[in-house]
């Protein structure tokens, strides 16, 4: 996959949302976990295949994001 990973707080999974919906709508292709992680798989490890790929990663900062583990997990990945 090659395109944008976009990591973020579930709390502002709206926005999450509609930025990765307006990112397919200029035709840059996205990952996001509720949208691309199939099941079945290792969560974690869909993702980290991501963030190796991605040519670019952005985090959606804000006071749920910098609390969340998953997304300074993300970050450290990255």
């Amino acid at each position: 996959m090659a395109g944008v990973l976009i990591s973020y707080s579930r709390r502002d999974g709206a926005y999450a949302n509609l930025l990765f919906r307006a990112l397919k709508q200029l035709r840059v292709s996205g990952f996001l976990d509720e949208a691309d992680v199939t099941s079945g798989a290792g969560w974690n490890e869909q993702v980290k295949d991501a963030i190796r790929n991605a040519d670019a990663f952005v985090v959606l900062l804000s006071e749920n994001s910098v609390q969340s583990n998953f997304v300074m997990a993300e970050v450290g990945a990255a």
